[in-house]
């Protein structure tokens, strides 16, 4: 008899002393270890700790995904840290999609508010899952398990998920295997995808592209970060000035498009019948190969005429070369000019005529940032004619000033 006394009171102690601490609102300024954020002092917690006022905002979703996530993590309402619950609020445009991705922390429950969404996940057995949510529908994700939101329907859609963590975790499979360092050539083996299409999706992703350039990619990015843009361009001690201009050339490729991504529902053939950069400049289309006499295109045929040709010059091996060690051409300082002048076209018309758009998305010093940066790069390594800088001449001057 009293082992059943004394187990009831060790299990009563157990849970007594579990509860003794109310809650454990996070501490923000320390970091987050894998048990969550370390405890507030109480004496500075404040009503605002568990009051988070962020889900009542539409997400912004002008993205390559055209969908949002607006996350009330402990990260972001330290109220809920070490309670086991969070909250996030998912916006989809038309069309819009959450790529597969998996929560590694926590089990999802997903409702939906407004709209209709295809949702879906596949078990370990690579069973899959898959059902049409329709508003107040509500479908479970297990821990762990990859699963995906698509908008079903002609309308914008809203759902709220919860989640059985304060700090649930996430990875997109799509950011996990094109948006990182590794060799294209690897990605192939393991994935069975064609390279060229891998190339593709490092691109629109952000991924690395070149493999001879892995470690001045880190050299690019440790020099953006420390904020000084004009020290960022300079060529680096030792280095090749083909394989620099080469970096760089991906790089700004993938700032480009991405760019311009988000106002690809704005910019029309029929908001934008011409590619033109106010009313004194207009630019024809013509790659000299298939197009040989320049033609007129409105402004989003023309950038996906740009896109696909810059994207062919990059997969092409004799131009630029992915083998460590293979020599450059005699003509790849012309082509990379050929490929900095038709990308400052597009910025022109982003400034000229979608500028207020990125006012109104909020995106103007993003936009500013990436545009400064190109500036500098292309002044310093000589890239574009001064010419051809006419149409952002002002803008352009007071970039390259000194400050």
């Amino acid at each position: 008899m009293i082992f059943p006394i004394l187990f009831t009171f060790f299990l009563l102690l157990s849970s007594s002393n579990a509860a003794v601490q109310d809650f454990c609102v996070a501490d923000l300024a320390a970091p987050e270890g894998p048990a969550g954020f370390s405890c507030k002092k109480p004496a500075s917690v404040k009503v605002n700790d568990f009051v988070f006022s962020g889900l009542g905002i539409a997400g912004n979703t002008s993205n390559i995904i055209k969908a949002a996530v607006t996350p009330a993590f402990a990260a972001q309402f330290p109220g809920v840290n070490g309670l086991g619950i969070s909250i996030a609020r998912l916006d989809l445009a038309v069309g819009g999609v959450v790529p597969f991705h998996t929560h590694p922390g926590a089990s999802e429950v997903l409702v939906v508010v407004e709209g209709t969404i295809c949702a879906g996940f596949v078990a370990s057995d690579n069973t899959p899952y898959l059902q049409t949510l329709e508003k107040g529908d509500i479908m479970v994700f297990p821990q762990g398990l990859l699963h995906f939101q698509v908008n079903g329907g002609e309308a914008s859609a809203l759902a709220f998920a919860s989640f059985g963590s304060a700090s649930p975790g996430l990875q997109i499979l799509d950011f996990a295997l094109f948006k990182n360092d590794l060799a294209t050539e690897l990605i192939a083996q393991t994935t069975f995808l064609d390279a060229a299409q891998i190339k593709k999706l490092k691109g629109v992703l952000g991924g690395l592209i070149r493999v001879q350039g892995a470690q001045l990619q880190k050299h690019i990015d440790a020099t953006l970060g420390s904020g000084n843009l004009r020290e960022a361009v300079r060529l680096p001690p030792g280095e090749d000035i083909n394989e620099w201009l080469a970096v760089n050339t991906v790089d700004f490729f993938n700032q480009v498009n991405i760019l311009y991504g988000t106002l690809t529902e704005f910019c029309t053939p029929v908001n934008c019948p011409t590619m033109s950069a106010g009313p004194k400049y207009e630019y024809r289309w013509a790659d000299g190969v298939n197009i040989k006499k320049p033609i007129e295109v409105s402004a989003p045929k023309y950038v996906e005429y740009l896109m696909d040709w810059i994207e062919n010059q990059l997969d092409e091996e004799s131009i630029f070369p992915q083998r460590l060690g293979a020599p450059f051409p005699a003509n790849f300082q012309d082509v990379v000019k050929t490929i900095f002048k038709r990308l400052f076209r597009v910025y022109a018309h982003i400034y000229h005529s979608h500028f207020q758009k990125i006012v109104s998305l909020k995106e103007e010093a993003h936009l500013n940032t990436c545009f400064k940066h190109f500036v500098l790069f292309t002044w310093e390594f000589h890239l574009i004619d001064k010419g051809e800088l006419a149409p952002l001449q002002d803008l352009v001057e007071s970039i390259l000033q000194p400050k």
